[in-house]
């Protein structure tokens, strides 16, 4: 019989098992062990092609969605306008500090965004494989990739998005924490805490993730440490850090009544809008990962012998709070998971891993749960990904060329926007335009009039009309989030209907002819309106 060589990991696998090791099993577990290992290369291998396909797909996905929207914010923001005092939008301070930072260094193009978002994926994965480490690097790796190509399958729209930025902090937040506790080095814990601050400034709902995370660290695993409070204070250090950081933002900028009045009145109207039912929020929150969840569960059962760590701990308290943020948003968009699906993936593929390891049903369920994510779900995202007709930009090509036979550069500070999500800011961007009368969504304009937020943002945007009455008014037909469509948000408000029909003329009506397939669905492009003044 020929030997086989021990390595350190197969040793010590081997050393857990409970049963007597005769020579013959000693034998077959080796070959179990260097058989596994070889799975989940190979599975790794498969995965990362399959990221490479997506990665030279998606090279020229133009900017879009929310992505616009920040974008022109901050360009505004270059042009002497301040998030909230001028500039009527519901995101916190850190969510602007984003687009600002990747504007003013790698550029304000699409491919310097496409670059920003494989930068993330980047950092997320190496994060992943520290934070897998002691159980096997494979599991990190496999997540990384998986929560990139499922983040791609989702479309244009969501490259560079706010909750997957968060998604990456907490998991780079989890990797310095962690390595921090492996090797007794509290300075580690400062990363740890500039993370969780700085998510919490993009999104309230995970501020008190990494107080938590300390709080446990200390409660759970720090008795007996040395340095017990260096821990606590280089963590609490940098989660202060970054509120510190917007609180001066907000201080330069003559803004802090203006941030304390939105918080109070266009962030909840906003938050009302479009909220789906909570059974239909717990469904969809993992509906693309619903084989490899089942086949976790049943995994979990067969490790419920085990003692619980504090590592996993700590991850199950930011799953859960992710999870919590996503209900809590109660919109239901694809994107607003990402910080929910990297934890709950980074954790099913940590215990998928280490089933491979076991005998019997839980070796099966391990690499089940695998092939799951190898064979089906990372081709099937980039096959849908190659489907995104990423050149129909028809819209923002129309409209464009509509603007500029008005006067294209010359209407900076003469050209207002009506919208919110169909195009208009996009295009205002493409052409570097500023808004005549500030940026407002039209949501806040057209809903109910009996709506304290509403009556206030329609009192202020007629203010600004009748003092200084842009020369070029664009209007899309849609509003947001539902509706109604076909230009009846008009209807809403007959004032303004009337003040267009009275003072100005309109120019243009067009609709693109071709369908948007930017994500999963295939929908009707927006059309659009231009007015000018008689």
């Amino acid at each position: 019989m020929s030997s086989i060589p021990i390595s350190k990991s197969l040793t010590a696998e081997l050393t857990l098992r409970s049963d007597v090791l005769t020579p013959r099993t000693f034998y077959d577990s080796g070959l179990q062990f260097y058989a596994s290992r070889i799975g989940l290369r190979v599975c790794c291998c498969v995965l990362a092609w399959c990221f490479l396909i997506f990665a030279a797909i998606s090279i020229h996905w133009p900017l879009a969605g929310d992505a616009t929207l920040m974008h022109y914010i901050a360009f505004l923001m270059d042009h002497g306008n301040a998030p909230y005092r001028d500039i009527a939008d519901y995101n916190f301070p850190g969510a602007y500090l984003i687009d600002y930072a990747v504007m003013h260094t790698l550029g304000g193009g699409s491919l310097a965004w496409r670059m920003f978002d494989f930068g993330l994926v980047l950092s997320g994965g190496l994060a992943m494989i520290s934070i897998a480490r002691p159980y096997g690097r494979s599991g990190g790796f496999i997540a990384g990739l998986l929560l990139a190509l499922v983040h791609g399958c989702d479309g244009i729209y969501e490259l560079g998005q706010r909750d997957f930025v968060i998604a990456i902090l907490l998991l780079v937040g989890y990797a310095s924490l962690f390595h921090a506790w492996r090797n007794n080095s509290p300075g580690w814990v400062f990363a740890f805490g500039v993370c969780m601050g700085l998510s919490g400034t993009i999104k309230p709902t995970f501020l008190p993730l990494g107080l938590l995370l300390l709080l446990s660290m200390i409660l759970g695993s720090l008795h007996g440490k040395d340095r017990r409070w260096a821990y606590i204070y280089w963590g609490f250090a940098g989660w202060i850090m970054p509120l510190v950081g917007a609180f001066i933002f907000l201080l330069r900028t003559h803004a802090i009544s203006d941030f304390i009045k939105v918080t109070r009145g266009i962030m909840l109207y906003h938050a009302s809008l479009g909220r789906r039912p909570v059974s239909y929020l717990l469904i969809h929150s993992f509906a693309p990962l619903m084989p490899m969840v089942v086949i976790w569960v049943c995994c979990v059962f067969g490790f419920r012998r085990n003692r619980i760590s504090w590592e996993r701990t700590a991850l199950l308290i930011g799953m859960s709070l992710a999870l919590g943020s996503y209900v809590l948003q109660g919109k239901g968009y694809s994107y607003q998971r990402y910080p929910f699906f990297a934890i709950l993936l980074l954790v099913m593929s940590i215990d998928s891993v280490r089933a491979v390891k076991r005998d019997g049903l839980l070796r099966i369920l391990g690499w089940t749960g695998i092939a799951f994510g190898t064979i089906f779900l990372a081709p099937v995202s980039v096959a849908k990904a190659s489907r995104y007709n990423w050149q129909d930009v028809e819209f923002q090509t129309m409209l464009q060329g509509d603007l500029r036979q008005m006067g294209g550069k010359h209407l900076s500070g003469e050209v207002q926007c009506i919208d919110t999500i169909g195009g208009c800011f996009d295009v205002l961007y493409r052409m570097r335009l500023v808004e005549a009368e500030g940026f407002s969504y039209d949501e806040f304009l057209f809903g109910s009039s009996a709506d304290k937020v509403v009556a206030e943002s329609r009192r202020a945007f007629w203010e600004k009309l009748q003092a200084k009455p842009p020369e070029v008014i664009v209007m899309t037909d849609g509003l947001f989030p539902s509706g109604p469509g076909n230009f009846r948000k008009l209807e809403r408000w007959p004032e303004f209907d009337a003040y267009l029909r009275h003072y100005y003329k309109l120019r243009f009506e067009r609709r693109p002819p071709h369908p948007v397939h930017w994500w999963s669905k295939t929908q009707e492009p927006p059309a659009y309106r231009i007015y000018s003044r008689d």
